[in-house]
């Protein structure tokens, strides 16, 4: 190279050093500026819900963790290629103990003229509460039971905001049965059966759900274990068939405690022509759940207002000298099921054409004579008896029947799934 080439070679990389190190520097004192302008305006922003030296500390240390985010991004060689500043908007960035307004920047796209947004970790668009205080409100929601409001003025926000990110649960998580093919105690597996009904808020419009609950368990010591949950949600005017139940036990059953035939599977129900069925569909052993027969029972036998019934107990009593109240008592107290049946027979064999009971009385004996015989099999020589109704109460109406409350569906799942305790429960909606 000749001196004069050299010469300007050397002036012009000289320059350009010089002016690397210039821009360099600019860009220094411009993300030093950027980065303190920024601070002071969220610091002095920052409204605390909990005055503590913790809670300011970890407020402070995370709108510098977000400045430093947008900042590294601003000036990034990633942006600057792409995308050219356009303006800047302020977002409110809330948490349970603390508020603070944060500068965030707009950029337009080179080519497209779309305009795009940075947003920092803690901060999504469409929503000034970050991801983790969303999983937060969830659970206060959903397991702490605490009201949208109170919700809200913690966050200082609208009830609305509160019930979207409810809403926003991931129910695909927690909505699965247990295996419990290495913890089986028998080969006895029983299903607790019974509808119950809800209240729901659908938009505008209120709807009636039918919940169609399923207990599938086992037991040992006649205490429950290895329980799974299944729940059917529909509008109650809909049906679901005996044949897509069915199919939807067996699976269960195969898939959490092993091959469905090697299972002496026990149905208990209230009774209902559908469980009935369902029972036979199954090849499973139907027993009568002994709450719904000792309700009949006892609503018929034990009730003081038909005095003309008990008249006339009186006097079979004293004629012939049978103690049927003892003997009733006696049965009923111990669970002598068949000692039951056979009274109600005697009874009724007594009653049927007799002009002391009205007509309404006489009929309500021969149906309850008619339920009896029809499920004797499910009656007699089955220990075992239903906790359904125990189960629908702890499991579904502790966690919806609130004053005053009505849920969505989505929520309404929500609440049925998201449990303190294990997660066994399945929720199917038609």
């Amino acid at each position: 190279m000749k001196p004069i080439g050299f010469f300007f070679y050397f002036c012009d990389f000289t320059k350009n050093t010089i002016k690397q190190a210039y821009n360099k520097n600019m860009n220094l004192q411009d993300k030093q500026n950027y980065y303190e302008s920024n601070l002071n305006f969220s610091l002095s922003s920052l409204i605390m819900n909990d005055e503590n030296s913790l809670n300011k500390f970890i407020a402070i240390n995370l709108i510098k963790n977000m400045i430093n985010q947008l900042i590294n991004y601003k000036y990034s060689d990633e942006r600057k290629s792409k995308y050219k500043a356009h303006d800047v908007i302020i977002r409110i960035v809330r948490f349970e103990n603390f508020t603070f307004k944060l500068k965030v920047e707009r950029y337009k796209d080179k080519t497209t003229n779309k305009l795009h947004t940075f947003y920092p970790d803690y901060l999504n668009f469409g929503s000034s509460i970050c991801e983790d205080e969303k999983e937060r409100i969830q659970n206060y929601a959903v397991k702490d039971r605490i009201t949208y409001s109170r919700i809200a003025s913690k966050y200082n926000v609208s009830k609305t905001q509160i019930y979207k990110i409810v809403k926003q649960i991931n129910l695909d998580k927690i909505n699965s049965l247990k295996n419990y093919k290495n913890e089986l105690v028998n080969n006895n597996i029983f299903i607790g059966i019974d509808d119950t009904f809800i209240n729901s808020n659908q938009g505008r419009t209120k709807q009636k759900l039918k919940i169609r609950f399923l207990t599938i368990y086992q037991l040992k010591n006649n205490k429950i274990v290895n329980l799974n949950k299944i729940m059917n949600i529909l509008p109650s005017s809909k049906m679901i068939s005996g044949k897509c139940l069915s199919k939807t036990i067996k699976e269960a059953i195969s898939k959490n405690y092993g091959d469905y035939n090697s299972f002496n599977v026990y149905i208990l129900g209230d009774g209902a022509h559908w469980i009935q069925t369902l029972a036979k569909q199954l090849k499973g052993n139907f027993i009568l759940c002994k709450f719904h027969f000792l309700r009949k029972f006892n609503d018929f036998i034990f009730k003081k207002r038909n005095r003309g019934f008990n008249n006339f107990i009186d006097s079979i009593q004293n004629l012939s000298g049978w103690k049927i109240e003892k003997e009733i008592s006696e049965a009923y107290n111990s669970r002598d099921y068949g000692k039951l049946l056979d009274i109600l027979n005697t009874i009724y064999l007594y009653f049927r054409d007799s002009f002391v009971l009205s007509d309404i009385d006489r009929y309500n004996l021969n149906s309850l004579i008619r339920y009896t015989s029809k499920l004797e099999s499910g009656i007699i020589n089955n220990d075992y008896s239903s906790l359904i109704e125990g189960h629908i109460s702890v499991y579904i109406k502790r966690k919806l029947n609130k004053s005053f409350a009505l849920y969505s569906q989505k929520t309404i799942e929500a609440l049925l799934l998201n449990d303190n305790k294990i997660q066994n429960t399945l929720i199917q909606t038609y």
